[in-house]
């Protein structure tokens, strides 16, 4: 972003950050060979009656002997070395100004061949002749990334620890020896590739006429233009491809096209005046908006080799290319003011009109307001010079806002053009999108009130409590994807949230060499569905639909995810299962309490109860800056108490974990129950076709610390910055999510892994 020059001198500044990103696995607890194969046997994956399976298990034990011991989960990754460059240069004279930005990122990714280039630029314009200012900023920004040809993590992290990478002459495996799965690192040594480019161009203009010192008029124009191509190529040599597929079949580049512009316009008057202990200040004015967005989707397939890869190599087209066009728009009126007594009574008011293409024709329009009082006793004359109390002030507001900003086809149906096939009355089409021609807007009664207090001009206490009664709340409905969608946007029917905050500054030091700051906050916030609409009473049954027409034998993991389900009276953050009393020591069997209090050993959808909450009962940050002479440190921590977490690794990775195909957590042998009389909180090692659903038995009591940033920063001393000829200098060093406690332990970074950030700038100004 363009810096504001200074009259009359040319400013340059530079500045250089390097940062050096390293993988964490520190999450994960995977097996080693042998006790991957431990598990295997305990959990019956071997008939010993059968050949083959013996034949198995006897190549497994052959390649641990042999030192087969292969930690896939370090291979596609790496530390990578990142730079940033940003110049910027400013001047001009009292009545025009101007400012460039130039600016290069260069970051890779901890994974192998990933990377983001991005060159950005930027132009402002500033120019004032008598009571008009006209003032210009346009930026261009150009992005160039590549996804890593390793693929997801998530593929290392379960592969099999007695697999081998290479074969006995030294040479990449293509598949994996007793799994015939596709070796990873084969496939990231071909000529696949998935590669985003990305342009955005923004002009911002505003007008300003000071029409007297009480009058002001403003109109502001933007408009933004991006546009991204991405290209996602499978080499035909990937093993993905079957042996009997012809060199025709091999081959595939998909090639997708985004276009997105969008302009918002604003005008508005603006009226300030002092009479005497009296302050006025009032706006009216209209404000207008558009968003268009256009893809455009197309796939090729049997291309010669990787080097060929263009379209012009494309043996076939797969399907004509597909598209989509959506626009929305937003149009409004306002009207704003507030009055304030000899700087005591303050009165603040706004009422606006909003049009929207987003909702439903019948609720296009909505009217929105909101109004405001405060009172600041400190400005009362019994305290004005009151050494302990330096300010005292009450405040309170109650109004009404909406919320706009969903997809255009929430409204509507959207359907598809059959372009491949032609009928007799012409082209046919295709439900794509349930759309609710209903849809309301979201409209909100916000009450707030709250105090803001200073002592001694070095303790600043602020707090607040709210009640927000939210009508009509629009929120993402999701459905089982057996419906045929997998969501729907609806009004969900009454919803009360309500809370209180604080926040808390204390300034411990302040002299010329040392200065320290303290700070704090803390929040609660309680939600509550009062009403329930009829669409979520429809999405209950849907769910219990999804679980019931569920086969006994399918134990895919989509199931084990515990679901939304929403009843009056209880939380939007709730966790929904069933009942657990735990699992019986004599089979290793879940038990489970049903709504009626009766034991049983089925799992049933309309059984299911709330079985936690995701909302902590508090939450907040605390921090500190320091200051010594030239240095300065500055540090914030993060923390929540009271909450639940539906510990879906331990699910996944634990009880679900599939043990004879992919490599699972170390808790599968320690923590599994394997035989009569083993008192566990996770079911038979044995049991290995039946999902777990979900459970009580998976909620977690979540108490968090995180350590969340450190920053350690150095002016260097005026007399050497002036003998280089320099204004300023700075070095920092900084650094963000450096520890986390939890009491819910889980496992961060799957289809792309967590990784440690240390950054390294230099700042200069001449």
């Amino acid at each position: 972003e363009s810096v504001t020059p200074k009259i009359g001198d040319l400013m340059v500044s530079y500045t250089f950050t390097g940062s050096l990103t390293a993988p964490d696995l520190s999450d994960y607890n995977l097996m080693n060979a042998s006790e991957k194969l431990e598990a295997e046997v305990l959990a019956g994956v071997y008939d010993w009656g059968n050949a083959n399976s013996y034949d198995s298990y006897a190549k497994k034990v052959n390649l641990i002997a042999r030192g087969v011991d292969t930690d896939w989960m370090f291979q596609p990754l790496q530390n990578a070395i990142n730079q940033t460059h940003g110049v910027s240069i400013g001047g001009g004279t009292e009545g025009f100004r101007f400012g460039v930005d130039l600016g290069f990122d260069n970051q890779n990714g901890v994974m192998k061949d990933s990377y983001r280039k991005r060159f950005r630029s930027g132009l402002y314009v500033d120019y004032r002749v008598g009571k008009i200012q006209f003032r210009n900023q346009v930026s261009y920004d150009y992005t160039n990334s590549q996804e890593s040809p390793n693929g997801s993590f998530s593929d290392y992290a379960s592969k099999l620890p007695y697999e081998r990478i290479y074969d006995d002459e030294g040479a990449l495996r293509k598949t994996l020896e007793t799994s015939s799965q596709a070796n990873p690192l084969y496939e990231a040594s071909l000529g696949s590739f998935d590669r985003t480019k990305y342009n955005s161009i923004t002009n911002n203009f505003s007008f300003d006429w000071y029409l007297s010192k009480q009058f002001h008029f403003r109109s502001q124009f933007s408009i933004t233009q991006n546009s991204s191509k991405r290209s996602d190529f499978t080499d035909p040599l990937s093993t993905i491809y079957n042996s009997s597929s012809t060199p025709f079949q091999k081959g595939d580049l998909t090639i997708s096209d985004i276009n997105n512009n969008t302009w918002n316009l604003n005008a508005y008057l603006m009226y300030n005046n002092f009479i005497k202990r009296h302050h006025i200040n009032m706006s009216a004015g209209v404000n207008a908006q558009e968003a268009q967005a256009a893809s455009l989707y197309s796939h090729y397939r049997g291309f010669p080799s990787a080097t060929q890869h263009t379209i012009g190599y494309a043996k076939e087209v797969v399907a004509k290319p597909m598209g989509s066009d959506n626009k929305t728009r937003l149009g409004g009126v306002f009207l704003s003011g507030n009055y304030t007594y000899d700087n005591i009574y303050l009165v603040d008011a706004s009422i606006r009109i909003d049009g929207s293409s987003e909702f439903g024709s019948e609720s296009k329009y909505a009217p929105f307001w909101v109004g405001g009082l405060g009172l600041n006793f400190h400005n009362y004359e019994f305290l004005k010079e009151n050494e302990i109390i330096s300010q005292l002030k009450i405040r309170g507001t109650y109004g009404l806002t909406g919320k706009v900003n969903y997809p255009p086809y929430v409204a509507r149906h959207t359907y598809n053009i059959i372009m491949n096939e032609w009928y007799t009355t012409g082209m046919g089409a295709t439900l794509n999108y349930l759309g609710n021609e209903k849809l309301k807007w979201e409209r909100t009664y916000n009450t707030n009130i709250g105090f803001d207090i200073t002592l001694y001009k070095k303790f600043t206490l602020n707090g607040s409590y709210y009640n927000r009664q939210t009508l009509d709340m629009i929120a993402d409905v999701a459905i089982p994807s057996s419906s045929g969608f997998t969501v729907y946007k609806g009004n969900m029917g009454e919803i009360r949230n309500r809370g209180w905050e604080l926040t808390a500054n204390y300034m411990a030091l302040n002299t010329k060499d040392i200065g320290l700051n303290l700070f704090g906050s803390m929040a609660h916030n309680q939600s509550k569905l009062m009403k329930l609409a009829e669409s979520l009473k429809e999405y209950n049954e849907k769910i219990d639909e999804f679980y019931n027409s569920r086969s006994p034998n399918d134990n895919s993991k989509k199931y084990s995810v515990p679901y939304m389900k929403y009843e009056e009276g209880s939380s939007l953050t709730a966790i929904y299962g069933m009942k657990s009393m735990g699992i019986n020591p004599m089979d290793g069997k879940e038990v489970f309490l049903n709504r009626a209090g009766e034991l049983t050993s089925e799992w049933e959808s309309s059984q299911q109860v709330m079985i936690g909450d995701t909302e902590p009962k508090v939450q907040g940050a605390f921090g500190l800056n320091f200051r010594w002479k030239q240095f300065s440190v500055f540090t914030s921590f993060l923390y929540q108490l009271g909450g639940q977490e539906y510990n879906q690794t331990l699910v996944n990775n634990v009880e679900n974990a599939d043990i004879e195909g992919s490599n699972v957590d170390k808790r599968v042998l320690t923590e599994r129950w394997r035989k009569p009389g083993d008192v566990t909180a996770l079911k038979n090692i044995a049991e290995q076709k039946k999902v777990t659903l979900s459970t009580s038995r998976f909620v977690q009591d979540l108490n968090q610390l995180k350590f969340n940033s450190l920053s350690l920063s150095y002016d260097v001393n005026p007399k050497l910055i002036k003998y280089l000829h320099l204004s300023m200098m700075r070095l920092q060093i900084s650094t963000s999510d450096l520890a986390v406690w939890s009491t819910v332990r889980q496992e961060r970074g799957l289809s792309y892994p967590y990784a440690r950030t240390f950054n390294f700038s230099l700042n200069l100004n001449f």
